[in-house]
């Protein structure tokens, strides 16, 4: 129990809580293990619904991470999603103390500050703030105001926030099981840091969740998020049609969709007459492929349509996404899946997978891995910050202040 450094990503799903440690080391970083456990009917559309189930879940999952590593873990890194995370462009403006003045970072600080009291009610969280732009005595499209003359400074500003009570419930499942919370992260930041390069990030990706109860669309521009929405549709909405039009279990629905699910390039049943023998409460059936595909089909589409209906609300949408979708969520595995979603968002698609040397454990991981690098790259970031010095520092304060008020 002697490792430090321990880094650990939590992720809280609709069904499943997985959880993934590695340990930061002067030489690089070392996985250490991860682990999964079922929490059916703790979570729903993001939000912790049975508080019981949840930290009993999260109290066996370190419990079989701590067993595996033998590592003491103290603290995790864990995502939030769900219908209620809101994004806006919020807008403030701040004028300068004479005409022709210079702007400096205390100058931005204040703005964005002002931009958050006037943006984020005290029942919301925030979550996620990027500028997008500023602008100088009406100039706009400016990136980087500092050291640039003016006597009024607006700011556009992309807030993400989450209900505040989901947060706390959030931290209070964490410690229940005596784990601190470092941070609490949107999900596509995690999967981004997962399954999505430096440079698709920087030239403009689209990055889409398939997730049990809901689907995130989210887009990344110049290495940032800048857009975010989820959809109310998931894959446990095909499970539970397929359940539903053939009178079987949702257990035999998902695995009829995962084992004999295909789509069809062309949206029709040209294929097939197969029969699938199905058993079920002692009453044998046979299930025709063609007719389990249609059902798989048509609820899907719902689900393209509303990712369609998303994404057209971006203005310039293809010359922002150069890079494509990148697609991850188990029925991206499905036969015919991507072939499907190409066609539908006309964009180039692929799927989200992790690398080999990050793939111990499979596709399943993917967010609490990239919680973890979200973790690791805090660390990176906090020692290079404490190795700029205390003079460094005191200097630069110091130049602030006299660049401030003389």
């Amino acid at each position: 129990m002697g490792r430090v450094n321990i880094i650990t990503g939590l992720d809280i799903g609709h069904d499943k809580l997985r959880m993934s440690a590695g340990e930061l080391k002067d030489n690089g970083f070392n996985f250490l293990g991860a682990s999964e456990t079922d929490c059916s009917n703790g979570v729903k559309n993001g939000f912790i619904i049975n508080m019981d189930s949840v930290s009993e879940a999260i109290i066996k999952l370190l419990e079989d991470i701590s067993a595996k590593t033998n590592a003491r873990i103290n603290s995790v890194f864990v995502n939030i999603s769900g219908t209620q995370i809101r994004q806006e462009v919020a807008n403030s403006v701040i004028t300068l103390p004479q005409r022709g003045y210079e702007i400096t970072k205390r100058n931005i600080d204040d703005l964005i500050e002002s931009c958050k009291i006037v943006s984020i009610p005290l029942d919301r969280h925030l979550l996620y703030l990027l500028p997008l732009e500023y602008v100088i005595d009406g100039q706009d499209g400016i990136k980087e105001p500092i050291g640039l003359c003016g006597s009024r400074l607006e700011a556009k500003v992309l807030i993400i926030t989450a209900p505040f009570n989901q947060i706390q419930n959030i931290i209070k499942a964490v410690n229940s099981a005596s784990l601190e919370v470092e941070e609490v992260v949107l999900s596509p930041l995690a999967n981004g840091n997962s399954i999505v390069s430096r440079e698709a990030k920087k030239e403009g990706v689209l990055l889409i969740d398939f997730r049990t109860d809901l689907t995130e669309v989210a887009i990344f521009k110049n290495g940032d998020l800048v857009s975010f929405e989820t959809i109310a549709k998931g894959q446990e909405d095909i499970t539970d049609e397929i359940a539903a039009r053939f009178n079987i279990s949702l257990e035999s629905a998902e695995e009829l969709k995962m084992k004999y699910g295909f789509l069809d390039i062309s949206w029709q049943d040209s294929r097939n007459k197969e029969m699938i023998p199905l058993e079920w409460m002692g009453i044998r059936q046979d299930i025709v492929r063609g007719d389990l595909n249609r059902v798989i089909s048509e609820r899907l589409e719902l689900i393209f349509d509303s990712v369609m209906k998303k994404i057209k609300g971006v203005k310039n949408i293809k010359t922002i996404i150069k890079k494509g979708a990148v697609l991850t969520g188990a029925c991206v595995s499905m036969e015919g899946f991507l072939e499907a979603a190409a066609q539908k968002f006309g964009i180039p698609v692929t799927a989200g997978v992790l690398e080999n040397k990050e793939n111990p454990q499979g596709n399943s991981y993917i967010t609490s891995l990239g919680l973890m690098k979200v973790g690791l790259e805090k660390i990176k970031t906090e020692k290079i910050r404490h190795r700029t010095g205390i003079f460094k520092t005191v200097y630069q304060k110091a130049r602030a202040l006299l660049t401030e008020y003389f």
